[in-house]
């Protein structure tokens, strides 16, 4: 019979996380080589999902009716949200069914479980970046960091995503810079798609400098290697906490959106930078109270252009 230590009234979502990062155990070798060993199938797995089923896979060592105990565990240790716990038993289920095991119903059950703790306590939307945020990151960071902070909170781009542009990527058309950003989140669903910047505009000049300066495929890293990229993340958390305690990775991508629907952009200019399926999962993700803003932001420009003809006549 399936039992959960962990208690929904008192979610992990209600603790107060941290930025220490605990190790997660290390699977056995022999588990690491049935993995390796594995249906030529699971290729296609990205090398992020490829990381974190072999982080789970330690799990595979574990007696089944403590499977679930120490998993439990280590999910307080780290304070995962709810949402983030769903996800790694997601992962350590594709792992069994990877060396040709079976998901027992126990599984399933727990599984269920934590999609149900999941939707009582939904994944908490990162305080968005403001623009003095990001202004003291561009001043106080290492150039390259700040530039990287500065172009994820300009474009409203995920900071992992523009972490993995190589040099090609980007690309001059005319007085514009062109940025096709090739890997990343939605890439695999959507393919590659374009961003625009001003030639002129002082980001796109810093960025095509660091492209002419750059001796290396990929303008932040070597090789766009996982771990180069973990490493990289981990560094700008840390620092990107230090300028607010409140601030995650997450916030310049929300920060930037929300600053371009607040200055009255359409919804259907923002979705182009934030690609959103539609509307209304941009609007859910801008949080109402920027859709409100750029709402009112509308409707008082309607008024002011209906109105002035009165107001020159007054």
């Amino acid at each position: 019979m399936l039992t959960a230590s962990m208690d929904p009234t008192k979610c992990l979502a209600d603790r107060k996380r941290t930025n220490v990062s605990i190790p997660w155990p290390v699977p056995s070798a022999q588990t690491l080589l049935r993995l390796e060993q594995r249906s030529p199938v699971f290729k296609c797995w990205t090398e992020s999902y490829t990381s974190l089923v072999t982080r789970m896979s330690f799990l595979m060592d574990i007696p089944p009716p403590q499977r679930i105990q120490k998993f439990e565990q280590c999910c307080l240790e780290r304070n995962l949200l709810p949402t983030t716990a769903h996800a790694y038993w997601t992962a350590f289920l594709t792992t069994k069914t990877a060396l040709g095991e079976i998901p027992t119903m126990e599984d399933k059950r727990f599984a269920k479980l934590l999609l149900q703790r999941s939707s009582v306590f939904p994944a908490a939307h990162p305080m968005p970046a403001e623009l003095h945020h990001v202004e003291k990151m561009v001043r106080d960071f290492p150039k390259k960091m700040g530039l990287l902070c500065a172009l994820a909170f300009s474009l409203g781009q995920r900071l992992g995503d523009v972490l993995q542009l190589a040099k090609h990527d980007i690309q001059i058309d005319q007085q514009f810079i062109l940025i096709t950003v090739r890997r990343g989140k939605v890439v695999p669903h959507i393919g590659p798609y374009v961003l625009t910047m001003e030639r002129n505009f002082w980001l796109s000049r810093e960025l095509w400098n660091l492209r002419e300066q750059t001796t290396s495929q990929f303008l932040w890293t070597e090789n766009n290697s996982t771990k180069e990229r973990e490493l990289l993340e981990l560094q700008l958390r840390r620092m990107i906490t230090a300028v607010d305690p409140r601030l995650e990775i997450r916030s310049l991508r929300r920060g930037g959106l929300q600053r371009m629907a607040a200055s009255g952009f359409p919804m259907d200019t923002v979705i182009l930078f934030s690609k959103h399926k539609t509307t209304q999962m941009l609007l859910r993700y801008l949080n109402w109270g920027a859709a409100s803003y750029h709402r009112n932001v509308q409707m008082a420009n309607v008024v002011s252009s209906v109105s002035q003809y009165v107001t020159c006549a007054l």
